[in-house]
């Protein structure tokens, strides 16, 4: 994740910035000899100037207070008025969240295709992914339109839902063969 704090672009070139931030892969040249490496200053100074579409990439800022951006390999925001924009607090809580979660998804569904039953403590069981599900993807009285914006455009690009879906359900015929309702 990165919080952009004082910025040297303005306009075009800062949104095209902080797509960068968001998606850095896209200066890393996968054909070196070794292991990948950037690419040239060139092409970044070009990424830059020009932008690239990706579709993958979910904006969430607000225009004139935020401008954000979100994709599979990161978060990149930047408070163009910090008065009024997200607290970094909340951008870290939200991707530690997502993160710890996606992590714990793959942690069972590394045992499902391992082909065991998914083992885990009976308090992280269906109920604690279904109240995590319920937290993250339900907007709150106090939550704002930003707060809405990041959670969604993390969420849609981490593929994170339909993974506690699918967490959900192992879980869940796991507790229901072994006779437990508990988990």
């Amino acid at each position: 994740m990165y919080v952009l704090e004082e910025s040297a672009w303005t306009g075009d070139e800062l949104e095209n910035a902080l797509r960068l931030m968001s998606l850095p892969s896209v200066l890393v040249n996968r054909y070196a000899k070794s292991c990948p490496e950037p690419v040239g200053d060139h092409v970044e100074r070009r990424l830059l100037a020009l932008g690239f579409d990706q579709p993958s990439l979910q904006p969430f800022g607000v225009q004139g207070v935020s401008v954000g951006y979100a994709s599979w390999a990161g978060v990149a925001y930047h408070a163009l008025s910090p008065e009024r924009a997200l607290m970094v607090d909340d951008l870290v809580s939200c991707e530690v969240d997502v993160q710890m979660l996606w992590a714990y998804c793959r942690h069972i569904e590394r045992q499902v295709e391992d082909g065991r039953d998914p083992v885990v403590p009976p308090e992280f069981g269906w109920r604690f992914l279904r109240a995590a599900h319920s937290r993250l993807t339900t907007a709150r009285a106090r939550g704002t339109a930003q707060h809405c914006m990041m959670r969604e455009a993390t969420l849609s690009t981490s593929g994170l839902p339909a993974r506690l879906m699918q967490a959900q359900v192992a879980l869940r015929e796991t507790a229901a063969l072994s006779g437990r309702v508990d988990g």
